[in-house]
């Protein structure tokens, strides 16, 4: 049985589209005002070929997007030509205005009701590849505990993410059940780690190969409670036999 459900947070908890587009239209317009020069250079393939070069030259921050994303901002001001302190602070400034941003998302309606009904009986643990930090926002309350992947160097699917993150927080892989949108990181990658997964798959993607079953698939957040009811009386029934 399990005692812990962990969960991946955008795009299951929210759609973090509309958050990301707004924060960086947020970035872009902090830019206009107080990085002028920068702006014939903040351009999308030229961000990029930062990034790439940022991460050939520090491989650890592929999976520490806080400070690649100020990393980033930071090269693009110098070759602007701002100097290495004007270029810290308002890398630092822009960052931290992008990141609160960021944080500005709107829960899919079913999202908070589902989270106070699981509290009750399990402890609830967020996993995510993002740089939001739970305890931020007002659903934090529900949650015991948060791993981010920038924390720990490691991301979904990584098996070593999901047992790292559960090792540091006392919690049996083989007793949480872990749920979320995505197919690799939060299906496969879970269960390659010994986690059971629940498959939150509101676009009706087709189903994985049968040499991947699913233990538990919904289409919405509401569905989310009956069908752990049901998966565990399975449980319990095939242990009884």
């Amino acid at each position: 049985m399990i005692d812990a459900i962990s969960f991946d947070l955008d795009d299951t908890l929210w759609d973090n589209r509309p958050v990301i587009r707004a924060a960086e239209a947020a970035l872009a317009d902090w830019v206009q005002r107080q990085a002028p020069d920068l702006v014939p250079h903040y351009q999308l393939e030229t961000l990029l070929e930062f990034r790439r070069e940022i991460i050939e030259e520090q491989p650890r921050l592929r999976h520490r997007i806080s400070e690649l994303r100020e990393q980033i901002l930071f090269r693009a001001l110098r070759y602007s030509g701002y100097s290495e302190a004007e270029g810290r602070q308002l890398a630092a400034e822009g960052f931290t205005l992008f990141l609160d941003e960021r944080h500005r998302v709107s829960p899919f309606p079913e999202t908070e009701p589902l989270l106070e009904l699981l509290a009750r009986d399990y402890q609830l643990i967020a996993l995510t590849n993002g740089n939001l930090d739970i305890a931020r926002l007002p659903l934090g309350r529900f949650f015991d505990h948060s791993v981010r992947a920038e924390e720990i160097g490691l991301a979904k699917p990584n098996p070593e993410f999901y047992r790292t993150a559960l090792e540091r927080i006392g919690t049996n892989p083989a007793r949480t059940l872990h749920i979320g949108d995505d197919l690799e990181n939060d299906v496969i990658g879970a269960r390659n780690a010994g986690l059971h997964a629940l498959w939150f798959n509101p676009g009706k993607a087709p189903n994985p190969p049968a040499d991947l079953p699913l233990e538990l698939q919904v289409e919405t957040l509401r569905q989310i409670p009956d069908a752990i009811g049901q998966w565990r009386q399975r449980m319990r029934d095939t242990v009884n036999r």
